[in-house]
């Protein structure tokens, strides 16, 4: 009894101390991992138009790409050399092969990089070969005015394809990178469950990789060819024609902020290229494109949700979503340009001089929105385009699925955003406008009869290689 007492007595007590047990639950707030704002751009030019370095800018791009020194430790920023590449290929009639970049106007300092390296921030000289400027190419004026081929600055001037209607899927002749993502791709008709980039199942919505406002497009491509689905359903409406993200990620989407395209994945071997895999890759310059980037820019898609989308179709989405960094080129300058356009359905392309009052009348042509046409004349900038947009996009109605998700069918049987293109859009586009370019619309009315209102090539102009 005794010795039970005592060995109990002597053992030690735990004492709990509820100040020590407390631990900080809460987080600290959210930050962005990285400060995009500052950051250098690309700047890529036409040399054509080299005489007026301000007129000469084509496009330019963020610089969220980035390859760290580990010795110096110095982080250089810039984009993956071969996304620049085959922008500047799609600008330019796909001619992917054909393109390169130098540091002159002249094409004697050419980039050499890698196509898997990172090209530095600064200003570069989109090149065709063949067509680059020599030094001593005399001063003409900007107006096209001979149809001699040689020793002039209008031969130089290689055409541009001014926006996506123009543009020609580049069947059988796809670049490179896309060409081996193609062959990895398994496609796969289950439907994913989550967002394609943050993973998550919150608020998911399901978006056209190429818009059903360009159904048109779709079918006068021939992208059908693509598409996995038996089914009588549009095939711009099927599965693999389909994005699953949460409403906020779908919203930049849709606002041209970001597109999925391969990306380098891990170094090359000596028995194989190196691999590459979809990722996110943000365009966007404006402050909620730079928080997109700090989160998700290089973020590889799940193989599962990947193989569940045609990859020529997310090729298409990349141009589609280029188009509009033109505008400068296009529409913030008096001198003309020479651009590669599709007058007809079905015809091939042809090369027009157009200034740009003569671009705009082109889009109304095109059918492009009224807004669209005011932020053109406005010379409004990208951030003003995602704010005019931002928030605007209708959230799908109709019947949801068990877990709270619109359906496939219900998304792909609606109006994608009000952007139809059906002729009475187009009617009342053309008859608003109609008002704001009274003196340039008889103009445009003898286009619309037949009368030809731009300079064409001549015969004798050396055409663009494809």
């Amino acid at each position: 009894m005794d010795s039970t007492s005592s060995s109990t007595s002597s053992s030690p007590i735990l004492a709990l101390d509820p100040v020590a047990m407390t631990i900080p639950l809460a987080l600290p707030p959210r930050r962005s991992e990285v400060d995009m704002i500052g950051h250098p751009r690309i700047v890529i030019r036409h040399p054509g138009y080299r005489r007026k370095k301000a007129y000469s800018l084509l496009f330019d791009s963020p610089s969220y790409d980035y390859v760290d020194d580990p010795s110096s430790k110095v982080r250089t920023w810039g984009v993956h050399y071969a996304t620049i590449i085959v922008a500047c290929g799609i600008f330019v009639s796909n001619t992917f092969d054909d393109v390169y970049l130098s540091r002159d106007p002249y094409g004697k300092e050419k980039v050499t990089v890698a196509r898997d390296a990172i090209l530095e921030a600064g200003d570069y000289w989109l090149q065709l070969r063949g067509r680059e400027p020599p030094p001593d190419t005399p001063s003409l004026s900007s107006s096209p005015t001979t149809t001699s081929t040689s020793c002039t600055d209008e031969y130089y001037k290689y055409p541009i394809v001014p926006t996506f209607s123009d543009w020609r899927f580049p069947h059988d002749k796809l670049p490179e990178e896309w060409q081996q993502a193609r062959q990895l791709s398994t496609y796969s008709s289950a439907t994913p469950k989550r967002c394609f980039i943050t993973d998550l199942r919150i608020g998911l919505e399901q978006g056209h990789v190429i818009p059903s406002a360009q159904k048109w497009w779709f079918v006068e491509n021939d992208m059908a060819r693509y598409s996995h689905s038996l089914s009588d359903t549009v095939r711009i409406n099927q599965p693999d024609n389909l994005a699953i993200l949460m409403g906020n990620i779908l919203t930049a989407f849709e606002n041209r902020a970001f597109v999925i395209i391969p990306k380098p994945s891990d170094t090359p071997s000596l028995l194989s290229p190196r691999p590459h895999k979809f990722a996110a890759h943000v365009i966007s310059t404006t402050v909620e494109g730079m928080d997109l980037a700090s989160s998700y820019h290089n973020v590889s898609i799940h193989d599962e949700y990947i193989r569940s989308i045609c990859p020529e179709f997310l090729l298409a989405r990349f141009a589609w979503a280029l188009f509009p960094y033109l505008q400068s080129f296009l529409f913030e300058h008096k001198d003309e340009r020479q651009l590669s356009v599709i007058e007809k359905p079905g015809s091939p392309h042809t090369n027009l001089w157009m200034n740009s009052d003569e671009c705009i009348l082109y889009q109304v042509r095109r059918g492009a929105s009224p807004s669209e046409l005011h932020q053109w004349r406005q010379g409004l900038g990208e951030a003003d385009r995602w704010t005019s947009t931002h928030g605007s996009r209708k959230r799908r109605g109709g019947p949801s699925s068990e877990n709270g998700e619109q359906s496939i069918e219900d998304r792909t049987n609606e109006e994608d955003d009000g952007y139809g293109e059906n002729d009475e859009y187009k009617r009342r586009c053309v008859s608003r406008e109609r008002s704001s370019h009274d003196d340039n619309w008889e103009d445009w009315e003898e286009g619309q009869r037949g009368r030809p209102r731009h300079r064409r090539m001549s015969s004798s102009s050396s055409p663009i290689r494809h």
